[in-house]
């Protein structure tokens, strides 16, 4: 595909000539490696309680909200399933397009 569209071998330097094994490192390597110094220690750490957060935050949402709409009058499986949706809809909008105001709120990548 790169040579039809550059119309020269532009690979040819960066591909080995034979098949390479890597070694998969071990459990307690991998671990050690994320916390040998402390900017990658304090984002592995930030990235696992943000995805805790997250997993908690959606697994109590999804539970609670059909109790909630339960308890509004929408009881049936498929009035349920559709406000759901309207909700996840909704969300997933304002996840694509809600960063795009940052820069003038003053933050920044």
């Amino acid at each position: 595909m790169a040579n039809e569209y550059y119309g020269k071998d532009v690979l040819a330097g960066v591909l080995p000539d034979h098949d390479m094994h890597i070694p998969q490192p071990s459990w307690r390597e991998a671990i050690s490696d994320l916390f040998s110094d402390s900017f990658s220690r304090r984002s592995t750490i930030f990235a696992w309680i943000s995805c805790f957060v997250q997993a908690f935050e959606n697994y109590s949402f999804s539970f609670y909200l059909p109790t909630i709409l339960a308890g509004l009058g929408i009881a049936t499986l498929v009035q349920n399933n559709m406000a759901m949706f309207a909700v996840y809809l909704l969300a997933s909008i304002s996840a694509f397009v809600g960063p795009y105001p940052a820069p003038n709120w003053g933050i920044r990548d």
